[in-house]
């Protein structure tokens, strides 16, 4: 076994020694002449973003793209710091914490009297948005307030249920939600999207509005918004017990991290929540049978896509250890074994010993490039929680 405590300290110094900056898999738009030379040519930007995260080396600097602190990797480090803190109680930890805590709220991206979220701080287009610098987003926003209850267990001199407030207000009124009929519903990934409703997404919906009830000990959302939500996923759910990334034709298809996405917030909500209002344990088991099943080699290496392994990446590779952690953790599920496996592959095929991760093995090539945000503080995260798991 890797020495994780070791590989934990050399990747939080690596993050501290970059000044938390990298480049994104994503970022090729974040160029303001690029991104304004290929305004409304969707298709194009969408080419350019693709083409740049897949080559094995780095044009960044040929296109003016420069490094940045990016707001997701500021909520991973908020619930790093915050974790590790629990752990030794270093009032040094504690005060990064803070520190990361105050940068997140200078992110926010304010929506009048909405509230506020947080988005990708950076231009970004998909088949499905074309988003700006300044668009914020259901995933981002998620992530934050997670974040913000991790540190509020380490801290509670700051108001952050006014911050949660806030939160819940944009979510509920400028993202908005739909309520297909009078048991689904399902968040809007981005304001103004149109009709694509994505489970893993609304999973991590239902984990927090869950953990914010358990943590406030009040119904600051309403049980039924929740139970909307969960009746969602039971209703997309595939028979064989997985989920495609959205329900619409464009997005079927089945992929690690996604997946992970869901087993992990349905285990959040088994621990903290009473089954007598939330009924998870069928649909957990059902999703982790097929996740173990078909979303790993028999050697223990995380699958991409449920139908083929390659790439071997940072970030599908990150959730696998923390699904697994988390079931061990939330659900009681003995994971140990293929944990094991997965963290020996993870450490073989993307770990540098100077410590940080690369971003990808492919089949004939491996892309050494680092990525905060998308390899680096995930990575962390599920490391930490792999060793409490591994203790447990």
């Amino acid at each position: 076994m890797h020495n994780l405590e070791q590989a934990i300290t050399l990747s939080i110094q690596h993050c501290e020694s970059a000044n938390y900056s990298s480049f994104d898999v994503f970022d090729a738009l974040n160029n303001k002449f690029i991104d304004n030379c290929l305004k409304d040519k969707t298709l194009l930007r969408r080419i350019l973003i693709q083409t740049n995260s897949r080559l094995p080396f780095n044009i960044r600097p040929v296109l003016g793209i420069k490094k940045m602190v990016h707001t997701k990797a500021i909520s991973d480090l908020i619930s790093i710091y915050s974790l590790m803190f629990q752990k030794s109680t270093e009032i040094a930890l504690n005060e990064k914490a803070n520190a990361m805590f105050k940068v997140l709220l200078e992110r926010k991206i304010g929506v009048t009297d909405a509230g506020y979220g947080w988005g990708l701080n950076f231009p970004y287009s998909t088949r499905f948005v074309d988003a700006s610098a300044h668009t914020p987003n259901l995933y981002n926003t998620i992530n934050a307030l997670h974040s913000i209850l991790d540190f509020h267990e380490i801290d509670q001199s700051f108001n952050v249920k006014g911050i949660i407030d806030n939160v819940l207000n944009f979510m509920m009124t400028y993202l908005g939600y739909v309520e297909e009929n009078d048991e689904t519903a399902w968040f809007r990934y981005y304001p103004g999207q149109a009709y694509l409703p994505t489970p893993n997404v609304n999973a991590t919906v239902a984990s927090l509005f869950a953990r914010i009830n358990y943590t406030f000990k009040e119904e600051l959302i309403q049980t039924s918004l929740i139970n909307k939500l969960l009746n969602f996923l039971k209703n997309t759910q595939n028979e064989n017990g997985s989920w495609y990334y959205t329900t619409t034709d464009k997005g079927e298809w089945i992929d690690g991290f996604h997946t992970g996405f869901i087993l992990e917030s349905l285990a959040l909500i088994k621990k903290i929540a009473s089954n007598k209002h939330f009924s998870v344990d069928k649909m957990l088991l059902k999703g982790f049978d097929y996740f173990v099943d078909s979303l790993f080699t028999k050697n223990g290496i995380p699958k991409y896509y449920n139908d083929r392994l390659y790439p071997i990446e940072s970030q599908n590779c990150a959730q696998a250890m923390q699904t697994l952690a988390k079931m061990r953790l939330y659900a009681g599920i003995n994971t140990i074994e293929l944990l094991d496996r997965v963290v020996e592959n993870v450490f073989h095929y993307l770990y540098d010993e100077r410590g940080f991760f690369y971003h990808k093995q492919g089949r004939l090539i491996r892309n050494k490039q680092f990525y905060m945000r998308w390899s680096q503080t995930p990575m962390i995260l599920a490391l930490i929680n792999t060793q409490k798991a591994f203790v447990q």
